[in-house]
């Protein structure tokens, strides 16, 4: 997407804290059903974005003890296109929730703003949406409450937010038997089911994915209507309303808000085909131009390969689905260098047991060398060479233009990830960080660092020598 305004941050008001758990709260965000978001800063300084449960949410058991484990579960979501939990503390008076601070308007802000998106950008949010999607299911999650407010457009790629928070709210037994949770504008016609216990298909987001693309092309919602019960009406018995969205991308939307779900392709389905020179007709240099999005899909596309022909989804005999709660938050993070700040220690996800054989690795021996140029969210990049065994439990890793070598030692591996610890002992840069390797084929990998106590990002797209 092209370069927008940031975010919009609101003063913090008499009632806000002025600090939750190690976070000093800075502005407000957004308020919403499950609690307020608050830009706030770590005890490094690096911004983040702080969603804050409300008090009633929080002396629910039911809802404190589902929301710590969808954030466990939330920590597994690769970051291609969406945004990284980085903290929680369910059991803090009130629990919050600290994620990446994503530093661009929501789509919502920037059609009200000016309108329907260019055919370039269309194209991009289209696609960055549909790799989000497609991660989020991929690792046993659906989003629930996919609408422009949860898109958000920082420079770079799209960021989609929020995804599995509908479902805490449903959970509760604070929330009615009988309410709808969602935003109904974007809501498939299933989830409007008399039956609350109902399971959330990932079809459902297909259809949400449809809705706003919609609103990003035309300006207007697909079953747009006086009232939500007028729009829910709408929704499950019209047809929708895609006037001046164009072919092939207009026929894509229509099988997406299909009201039988068997009927939707699936969010890895919309991605192959908006990938389809025939259907990216009005911009084939769309992933050209931006290089965050089309690193996202390559390793979105390789991790989650379709076997055989494309084939119609048929209806499934319903399973109980894996959903996590999580906010978003902001730029994907990534390597470290020159930072003589005190090296404080930062968390680290939960550990989870995973066996290493299930990893998406490619095949390396234990002198396999990664070599990848740092993009650091200050403007410098640097080389990076990391010799590392993606079966291996350590490995060395240097920064050759600036004179620093170490360490860097497996803290967690499961199917999606490697989480290292690094720890540098020659040359002035940081000397301990976290990094995350995210495979992403049989010869690159996506590097993201995130250094103790530095207040920058920085990431790599490695390539095995």
């Amino acid at each position: 997407m092209t370069g927008r305004p940031g975010a919009e941050v609101a003063p913090l008001l008499p009632r806000d804290p002025a600090s939750v758990g190690p976070y000093r709260l800075a502005g407000r965000l957004g308020e919403g059903g499950m609690g307020t978001v608050y830009l706030a800063t770590d005890p490094q300084g690096r911004r983040v974005a702080v969603k804050v449960v409300r008090s009633h949410l929080a002396a629910d058991p039911e809802f404190a003890r589902r929301f710590r484990r969808e954030i466990d579960g939330a920590r597994q979501v690769p970051p291609f296109c969406t945004a990284e939990v980085l903290d929680a503390d369910p059991g803090h008076d009130p629990p919050y929730l600290v994620v990446e601070y994503v530093d661009g308007p929501s789509l919502a802000d920037v059609i009200s703003r000016d309108g329907p998106l260019t055919a370039a950008n269309l194209h991009a949010l289209a696609i960055g949406v549909a790799t989000a999607l497609t991660a989020i299911h991929g690792a046993g999650v659906v989003h629930r409450d996919l609408k422009p407010r949860n898109v958000l457009l920082p420079p770079g790629s799209p960021k989609v937010i929020d995804f599995g928070i509908a479902h805490a709210l449903r959970s509760s037994r604070l929330t009615a038997e009988n309410q709808l949770v969602g935003t109904v504008g974007y809501m498939a016609p299933e989830r409007f089911n008399p039956r609350p216990e109902a399971p959330v298909e990932p079809s459902a987001d297909v259809f949400s994915w449809g809705a706003v693309v919609t609103l990003a092309g035309t300006g207007h919602e697909p079953f747009r209507a006086p009232s939500a019960m007028a729009t829910a009406a709408r929704i499950i018995s019209e047809e929708p309303d895609l006037d001046g969205l164009h072919p092939p991308l207009r026929d894509l939307v229509a099988e997406a808000l299909a009201k039988d779900p068997a009927d939707r392709p699936t969010a890895r389905e919309l991605l192959d085909r908006l990938l389809d020179a025939g259907t990216v007709a009005h911009d084939t240099t769309v992933l050209q131009d931006q290089p965050d999005l089309r690193a996202a899909v390559e390793a979105v596309t390789w991790r989650h390969t379709m076997p055989g022909s494309r084939v119609r989804r048929r209806r499934r005999i319903a399973t109980a689905a894996v959903v996590v709660v999580l906010l978003g938050g902001a730029a994907a993070a990534v390597p470290l260098i020159r930072d003589r700040r005190s090296p404080d220690r930062l968390a680290a996800p939960p550990a989870t047991s995973a066996t290493p054989s299930a990893a998406p690795s490619p095949s390396a021996s234990a002198g396999t060398e990664w070599i990848g140029e740092l993009q650091q969210s200050f403007g410098s990049d640097e080389p990076v060479h990391l010799r590392f065994a993606l079966d291996a439990d350590r490995g060395t890793i240097r920064y050759p233009r600036l004179g620093c070598s170490g360490t860097v030692t497996v803290t967690q591996r499961t199917s999606e990830k490697i989480v290292l610890a690094e720890r540098i002992d020659k040359g002035h840069c940081s000397a301990r960080g976290d990094i995350v390797l995210w495979p992403t084929g049989p010869a690159s990998m996506l590097l993201d660092y995130k250094p103790a106590g530095g207040r920058y990002t920085a990431r790599a797209r490695m390539t095995k020598q």
